[in-house]
């Protein structure tokens, strides 16, 4: 039985895992290492820099606070069903932001959208990216910035490019010369290999990381089902 009792247990680590595993970004070197937002056509470096600069301001105590209000810019609740970020306090809740189809996205600025606007097909790239925020109702105090994108495979948030944002990198992309130098060199260094990204983020299967994953929970799944039926099997001989 005290066998049973410690492979539940790693089951249940393995399964809160992808939540206790988000990296977090100090720098901006950091948030270009993710490959967050690039390359054209998606936005989410547009959308990163925007809600730094317009979305959230510091107090006077350094604590990070919203200024907007739900459904304004497409903001909307985020139930986190799929258990990708933190359980939350009951007076907390997750708001994403990002979907370019939302009601109030059109308030959005138009270097945001613009790469929607003026879309040519049905590209996933064009509406991927992703950002959820961790709002304190009350207090309007912003606890987390994560920054995501959705995961063409299931519809879901991707777990594996799902990246905490730090105050001070929201510090950092306040400041208007940094940020914008920052995108220019992003898409400067990616521009080369744009075809290259686009195949192997967008046209290949879910990566090897998850398929494991999957493999090992079912793999201890049975191996739990096998201690409770190996006993009642030895004595009914």
């Amino acid at each position: 039985m005290g066998g049973v009792i410690v492979i539940t247990c790693l089951l249940l680590t393995l399964l809160l895992l992808p939540t206790s595993a988000i990296k977090t970004l100090y720098t901006m070197e950091d948030l270009s290492s993710t490959g967050y937002g690039c390359p054209n056509p998606r936005h989410g470096l547009q959308l990163l820099r925007w809600l730094a600069q317009s979305g959230i301001y510091f107090d006077n105590n350094g604590i990070m606070r919203a200024q907007f209000h739900n459904n304004q810019y497409g903001f909307r609740y985020y139930g986190n069903y799929e258990n990708v970020l933190p359980a939350l306090q009951c007076d907390q809740q997750y708001f994403e932001v990002g979907n370019l189809n939302s009601d109030g996205a059109d308030a959005l600025p138009y270097s945001v959208r613009a790469a929607y606007v003026h879309r040519q097909g049905n590209s996933y790239e064009y509406n991927m990216d992703r950002i959820v925020v961790q709002r304190t109702m009350k207090s309007n105090e912003i606890g987390a910035v994560y920054i995501t994108e959705h995961s063409r495979w299931s519809g879901t948030l991707n777990s594996q490019n799902t990246f905490r944002i730090s105050p001070d990198l929201i510090r950092s992309l306040q400041s208007s010369s940094r940020s914008t130098s920052f995108q220019h060199q992003v898409h400067a260094n990616l521009q080369f290999n744009n075809q290259t990204l686009h195949t192997s983020r967008f046209q290949v299967p879910p990566s090897q990381q998850q398929i494991s994953c999957e493999v090992l929970c079912f793999c201890l799944i049975i191996i739990v089902i096998l201690c409770f039926l190996v006993p009642i099997i030895g004595g009914l001989k």
